[in-house]
């Protein structure tokens, strides 16, 4: 059986797709912030919207997010830094922040922490996109990872953490997001 990955352009649309390797050249759904292009914001600087566009994208309105940790790093003594306590911890603190409470007026509720994995093999250095995507899909088909957050109506959002000094096959880029429909 084929399965379809939808990914989230940077318009708010979504594109099926059918193979994602043969996709790799096109990137679409694939947002990347890169360190040159971040803005330079001080406080108070950001504006208040009047009206919530969701770009018709799917809206996590219960998130629960199920963090992986992939490389050696994260078991090795001495430890990591940050650990895969104080990440799990940083997580956490986040979901229970104002900045989640304060997203009740768009319908978002506070999110949960569905799950914690650690993948003790290292990735690639550099890794692609279609690493990331592989890791999680055979996570999930050999039931590694709960698998009752995907789906048409589920509320998952599946991070991938890799260790310090482990980079992507891409230039500059700093962290991405896409949209996997399973």
């Amino acid at each position: 059986m084929t399965e379809r990955r939808k990914s989230e352009s940077a318009g708010g649309g979504t594109a099926a797709r059918m193979n994602p390797k043969s996709e790799r050249a096109a990137q679409r759904g694939i947002v990347h912030a890169k360190a040159a292009q971040l803005p330079n914001r001080t406080a108070g600087s950001a504006g208040a919207a009047a009206v919530f566009a969701s770009g018709n994208g799917r809206l996590l309105a219960g998130v629960r997010v199920h963090l992986i940790f992939w490389g050696t790093a994260w078991v090795r003594l001495p430890a990591a830094a940050p650990t895969v306590g104080q990440c799990t911890d940083a997580v956490l603190t986040i979901l229970e922040s104002d900045y989640m409470r304060s997203l009740g007026q768009y319908g978002i509720q506070s999110g949960s922490l569905g799950s914690v994995t650690v993948i003790p093999g290292d990735p690639p250095n550099p890794f692609s996109n279609d690493n990331i995507w592989q890791l999680v899909e055979n996570l999930r088909r050999a039931n590694q990872i709960p698998t009752h957050d995907i789906g048409n109506s589920a509320q998952g959002l599946y991070c991938v953490v890799l260790p310090a000094g482990v980079v992507s096959d891409q230039a500059n880029v700093i962290g991405e997001h896409s949209y996997y429909w399973f």
